[in-house]
């Protein structure tokens, strides 16, 4: 192999910022900032990239999203949304990575979760021009469940990083749980009963609205979400 001693070297991270830099500008046309500007934005998306998530990730929908909060805690809520809106990556999520960004507490890592749909922001059927947050269990811990208090452990970790949502509303909401009935047969490792199963959803219900009870008394909201099982 030949090197050339006169080409520079780029580090990835470098490379992935100008990438992503470029596909703004591209689908965003103008925004609030000249090409720099929002290299120094992209750069930070980069480096989270490489630095928590192990490594880049080109054209996914997470860069997508961590692009979308990079914007709008920049200031440029419009080219956020139509960053979302356009992007062939992002428009999946949209609502769900858009709301996230919308509160500033927070951690960027939500954003992941969303693109890998963990988390849903969806309209709730049961009524008019109300939306409600979906956390699907099977995706939360996609990996073997049969030890319990690991699956409660990574439930309890996330719901600590995502109860933050209702601050605005002092806990009125709306959690749903997705994939219940998956997440109760690998606990069982076997076929339960229908009345087995139905206990331990029960159960992952109970969990859930303990936890938000407790974060809420410590927060003083005067609600507290309702956790409603939904069908996978």
């Amino acid at each position: 192999m030949i090197c050339n001693p006169n080409l520079e070297y780029r580090p990835p991270e470098v490379l992935l910022a100008r990438h992503l830099a470029s596909d703004v500008e591209r689908v965003c046309g103008r925004t609030r900032f000249d090409y720099e500007g929002l290299e120094e934005l992209a750069r930070g998306v980069a480096s989270y990239c490489f630095n928590e998530l192990g490594g880049p990730m080109f054209d996914s929908e997470a860069v997508s999203g961590l692009l979308c909060r990079a914007l709008w805690r920049a200031g440029d809520q419009r080219s956020a949304a139509v960053w979302m809106d356009r992007s062939a990556s992002a428009a999946s999520f949209r609502d769900t990575a858009l709301e996230l960004c919308r509160h500033e507490e927070l951690p960027a890592v939500l954003l992941y979760a969303a693109a890998n749909s963990v988390i849903k922001y969806v309209k709730w059927i049961n009524a008019e021009d109300s939306y409600i947050w979906i956390l699907d269990l099977k995706k939360l811990h996609d990996t073997d469940v049969r030890y319990e208090l690991l699956f409660y452990t990574t439930l309890r970790s996330f719901l600590g990083q995502f109860a933050a949502v209702w601050n605005e509303t002092k806990g009125r909401g709306i959690l749903g749980l997705q994939g219940c009935e998956e997440i109760a047969d690998r606990i069982f490792n076997e076929d339960p009963s229908r009345r087995e199963r139905q206990l331990k959803v029960a159960e992952f219900k109970s969990f859930c609205s303990h936890f938000l009870l407790r974060y809420g008394q410590g927060r003083g909201w005067n609600d507290s979400p309702e956790v409603v099982h939904i069908g996978a």
